[in-house]
């Protein structure tokens, strides 16, 4: 990437400095130079978002930090679960039908909020790691609780196709695990897309790179040039022509016959270019 500093030209708090037709010229020049830079420098939005990469371990300890009330959530949720869930199963282990019937319809009830409650948990604690590591694209909504009727069928279908998922997240050694898996397949993931893309940009960049080139060539003139392209050329900008000027610069690199230096004013020799001329 360019990380160049500009030729300095002055100062450009005062651009009064300059005559007209030249600060013309620069913000010109300036202009290509940063569209130049912009191609060199840009980043894909997955290597602006996560920044250099960091080592796993490192990788997995933020995700844990970040999730620490998630897992003290997700915990406690799982054990109301199992409380109510016992007290289900001593209800229906009575033989006294006393009560018996309205009790586990209660019982029944809460045990299929709770249950709600722990899927709906472990939803948003599932989609926010991989939403954050990039492995999905679609943030998270929030924690619905109590959680809405029509949800609850589908948390049940979601609860048993990841019973095995809830209890490795529920134990801290195989949460760890679990967690720099899939750290490690995000890292994966996103160097295969980050390579992808700058694979595609290679031609940009290369024709990037050779204007930065041409352009610092044009602010600093090479000292092999001949003196009547030199005066041209400084004649050019000072008359505010950035693309000619460029031009005429180019004719000399690429062996082309220049043109006439009458018409472009080589005639006027040029004293007083600027100090650090660009």
């Amino acid at each position: 990437m360019i990380r160049k500093r500009l030729p300095s030209i002055g100062s450009p708090r005062y651009p009064e400095q300059f005559s007209e037709g030249f600060q013309i010229y620069l913000k010109d020049w300036k202009r290509e130079m940063q569209a130049a830079r912009a191609v060199l420098n840009a980043r894909h939005p997955l290597e602006r978002r996560y920044g250099p990469e960091s080592p796993l371990d490192i990788q997995k300890a933020s995700i844990l930090r970040m999730m620490r009330d998630g897992w003290v959530e997700l915990k406690q949720a799982n054990e109301a679960v199992a409380q109510v869930r016992q007290r289900l199963d001593e209800l229906k282990a009575r033989k006294s039908p006393f009560f018996r019937k309205s009790r586990i319809s209660a019982a029944e009830e809460q045990y299929r909020q709770v249950l709600a409650q722990l899927t709906e948990i472990l939803r948003y604690v599932v989609q926010f790691i991989l939403y954050h590591l990039g492995l999905n694209s679609q943030k998270p909504d929030p924690i619905q609780i109590p959680v809405p009727t029509e949800r609850e069928v589908k948390w049940q279908d979601y609860l048993q196709d990841r019973r095995e998922l809830l209890q490795t997240l529920l134990d801290e050694k195989t949460r760890r695990v679990w967690i720099k898996d899939r750290c490690r397949e995000a890292e994966h993931r996103r160097a295969q897309v980050i390579a992808r893309w700058r694979a595609d940009r290679v031609p940009d960049c290369d024709q990037a790179q050779k204007t930065v080139a041409r352009l610092e060539r044009l602010a600093r003139l090479p000292h092999q040039l001949p003196e009547n392209i030199r005066f041209a050329i400084r004649n050019l900008k000072r008359q505010g022509q950035f693309q000619s000027a460029l031009k005429e610069l180019d004719r000399f690199y690429n062996g082309k016959a220049p043109a006439s230096y009458s018409s472009l004013g080589a005639k006027t020799r040029v004293r007083d270019s600027p100090k650090n001329e660009l």
